[in-house]
């Protein structure tokens, strides 16, 4: 962890030492050995460091989380190059950023680009289909993207990852009572990741299942509280049930929640406050809403083009109004220091690495982030010695 937050911080690990004057050519030849083992095993436990927290990252399954999982699996990568299990993790966070922007050619070509050369160390692995699988669902080719999810299972059919992405697809195709068969076969599992919790919420949800929907909603948040598509979810959930302050509530959560959630989720939850607005009277925050639904989904999402008439904006420039709907990071780092106050340091520490991720250029955040990982290692070694 010390090694992970130097290099992060932009400092070298430490060099070895060098190398005494006056020594023999067999001294100096067993010297460099040593070195270069000693060497070797520090730049392992920094990938080891660095696998730990970028994959930690990537399991809270939000746009934010998979961004700081992408650059922090870049630099695993730049240390170790041959492992094809380390550039497969950093491919999966690429697809799910393209989630966010699907006709990004560059990104989209990078992926590619990726993929052929993790599959000239390994053929088979699971993740690089994985990740086709992803950009082909991100560019609603659901049936391409079935067919990819199909060569992953058969690559690794045990995979949890691979079995809540093929459920989610064949939801968005239609085929709901599948895909719940599927995903309550991994939930039963109990895993320990949000998305399987959460694409079972949305199933649920889709087939009319409100209860069972919620529950699984609340199993997500349990996880990741700041997993914005799954409070969409939610907003949902309540909407069917009729409760619309709920459900603008939820809607209204996910709006500000901004980075933690999907373009398209956004879009959804804008257009949804949008319309219950306007069945409230409130026709100048509903008139808003559909500016940013339009915004969100750059201009493709039905009913909002009608809604907005001759005053169609240009997408550019939403970009500010949709700043200012989102939190901003001091309300992360507010929610961090009330719930560390509180003895809840773990989930503090969430609240604090958000706040990281958001200013990703300033030493502060990271150096919060690790006085608190320090206090909970040592309330740690404390709570091993008494038991």
């Amino acid at each position: 962890l010390a090694l992970s937050f130097l290099y992060l911080m932009g400092q070298s690990v430490p060099e070895p030492a060098q190398l005494p004057t006056g020594v023999t050519q067999e001294a100096e030849l067993g010297f460099k050995t040593e070195e270069l083992k000693e060497s070797q095993l520090k730049r392992e436990e920094l990938v080891s460091a660095l696998l730990d927290e970028a994959s930690h990252f990537y399991d809270f399954d939000t746009p934010l989380h998979y961004s700081g999982a992408e650059m922090i699996f870049k630099e695993a990568v730049d240390l170790n190059r041959q492992d094809p299990a380390i550039l497969a993790q950093w491919v999966l966070s690429k697809a799910h950023l393209i989630e966010q922007d699907p006709k990004n050619e560059k990104r989209i070509l990078e992926l590619n680009t990726l993929i052929r050369q993790g599959r000239e160390l390994e053929p088979q692995l699971n993740a690089f289909y994985r990740a086709e699988a992803i950009l082909a669902f991100a560019q609603k080719n659901i049936d391409l993207a079935v067919e990819k999810i199909g060569h992953a299972q058969e690559s690794d059919p045990l995979d949890e990852e691979t079995a809540t992405l093929e459920a989610e697809f064949l939801n968005e195709n239609g085929d709901r009572n599948t895909a719940y068969t599927k995903i309550l076969n991994v939930v039963n599992k109990k895993p320990t990741k949000v998305r399987p919790y959460y694409v079972a919420a949305l199933i649920a949800s889709d087939s009319g299942d409100l209860e069972n929907a919620e529950k699984f909603a609340a199993q997500a948040l349990l996880i990741n509280p700041m997993h914005a598509n799954t409070h969409y979810v939610l907003g949902e959930v309540y909407l069917r049930n009729k409760k619309s302050g709920a459900a603008v509530a939820y809607f209204d959560l996910v709006t500000k929640l901004a980075p933690l959630a999907s373009r398209r989720i956004l879009a959804d939850a804008h257009f949804a406050l949008a319309k219950l607005l306007e069945t409230q009277g409130n026709t100048s925050d509903s008139a808003k809403h559909n500016k940013l639904a339009f915004y969100f989904s750059n201009g493709l999402i039905t009913g909002v083009n009608e809604k907005l008439g001759s005053e169609i904006p240009d997408i550019d420039s939403l970009k500010g109004l949709a700043k200012e709907q989102e939190y901003d990071s001091s309300f992360y780092s507010a929610r961090a220091e009330e719930f560390i106050n509180d003895g809840n340091s773990i989930l503090g520490l969430e609240y604090l690495q958000v706040v990281r991720l958001l200013r990703p250029n300033e030493a502060a955040p990271l150096i919060k982030v690790a006085e608190v990982l320090e206090k909970l290692a040592v309330s740690y070694e404390k709570l091993k010695r008494i038991e």
